[in-house]
């Protein structure tokens, strides 16, 4: 990974920090003073070992913190020594400009360099992160194909975030084969789908999560850390765009192949985790004064995600449709009908028995209604931090 040092004085923390967190949703190492010292570590030794180690050094530059006298001047001499001992046209040293000040008059005796020499990034520009993100990459390329169980998070507000898991492409069996018991015409015929890579919410979405986009829980079971519940498809589709326009990703219900696909994980089982589903792998089968339980207190699948089976239904973008004839095979969501037309939930719940929450089984409730067994989890094409 690349390791990037964050030289800022104390008056700039708020927004370094967040450049912090950007910088590590991007793939890279950045190290942070206040972040990275353990207790007991000595100031001025590791902080001369980060710099020493870091691959990129980046100056924190803003018009409060220029005017102070020695701000940081002992760490950008040290940064400013280590370019002179690197090759010619060797990106190490990065101004970055958090508001439009002058950059300092800070020269390196011995090398005769100044921070003046170097061409600095403007943060505060609209287009800032990416034109920093592309000088760090010109010399420090990264591999950013996701790998199966990378996480994502996807800031949702009051300090709460969603936590999306890479679901990799390809193609799977949709529906359930004539020989599986229990299963119905409404899941045939079976049919091959290809799906393209995704990120899917590794959890259930909580009371918690909704709590903070919506500012209400219409949970019967309470709990912060339990699924939302008692959501129409109309209320998940109203969290989902609101959680796009705090995040700027595109936020949404899965389709209802991605969640299949998503569910098996490369099974052909009957669940997940194999033709049987006991009481160790999923919250099923319960009595109604036992309701919800916390999402995650079960395994997950082999995409890394909780709670595919049971806890409560998992609404999906789709309009119902009787058979799988005439389906889509890209793996979109299937929406033709009107819009009064019922849509499809999958998973099974708290109180089911094990032959609703089978990876094939699927079921219709029209888009306002509301249940104590009903939530669900989001997708998202792909994050604008990998696009």
């Amino acid at each position: 990974m690349v390791r990037i040092f964050l030289a800022h004085a104390k008056e700039d923390k708020a927004k370094v920090f967040e450049l912090y967190d950007r910088l590590k949703r991007r793939g890279y190492q950045p190290w942070l003073d206040k972040k990275d010292l353990l207790g007991g570590q000595l100031w001025d030794d590791e902080i001369k070992n980060a710099i020493d180690s870091s691959d990129i050094f980046i100056a924190c530059l803003s018009k409060r913190s220029v005017k102070k006298q020695g701000y940081v001047q002992k760490e950008f001499r040290m940064a400013l020594q280590k370019c002179g001992n690197m090759p010619e046209g060797k990106i190490y040293l990065i101004p970055l400009r958090l508001d439009d000040c002058e950059i300092p008059n800070l020269r390196q005796r011995e090398y005769g360099i100044n921070i003046r020499d170097y061409q600095w990034v403007d943060l505060f520009e609209p287009d800032g992160f990416e034109k920093l993100v592309k000088s760090i990459a010109h010399h420090f390329p990264i591999d950013r194909t996701p790998k199966v169980g990378e996480t994502q998070l996807v800031y949702v507000g009051n300090s709460v975030n969603i936590k999306l898991v890479y679901i990799p492409g390809g193609n799977f069996l949709m529906g359930a084969p004539e020989n599986e018991e229990d299963s119905s015409d409404h899941e045939r015929p079976q049919h091959k789908v290809t799906v393209p890579e995704f990120w899917m919410s590794r959890f259930l979405v909580t009371q918690a999560q909704y709590e903070a986009v919506m500012s209400s829980n219409p949970s019967h079971f309470s709990g912060a850390n339990n699924p939302v519940d008692n959501v129409s498809w109309h209320d998940a589709m109203e969290f989902c765009e609101k959680v796009s326009q705090k995040s700027g990703e595109t936020i949404r219900l899965p389709s209802e192949a991605e969640w299949e696909y998503a569910c098996r994980a490369g099974t052909t089982t009957r669940y997940c985790f194999g033709d049987s589903l006991s009481k160790e792998q999923a919250h099923f089968g319960q009595d109604i004064d036992v309701g919800t339980i916390a999402v995650g207190s079960f395994p997950a699948n082999s995409f890394g995600l909780h709670d595919i089976h049971g806890n409560v239904w998992e609404w999906c973008q789709d309009y119902w449709h009787d058979s799988y004839e005439g389906a889509p095979t890209d793996g979109s969501a299937w929406l033709t009908g009107n819009e009064e037309a019922h849509r499809v939930i999958h998973g099974g719940s708290w109180g089911d028995s094990p032959r609703y929450c089978r990876s094939a089984y699927r079921f219709d409730l029209t888009p306002d209604f509301r249940s104590n067994t009903t939530g669900f989890r989001v997708a998202c094409s792909v994050p604008r931090s990998l696009q």
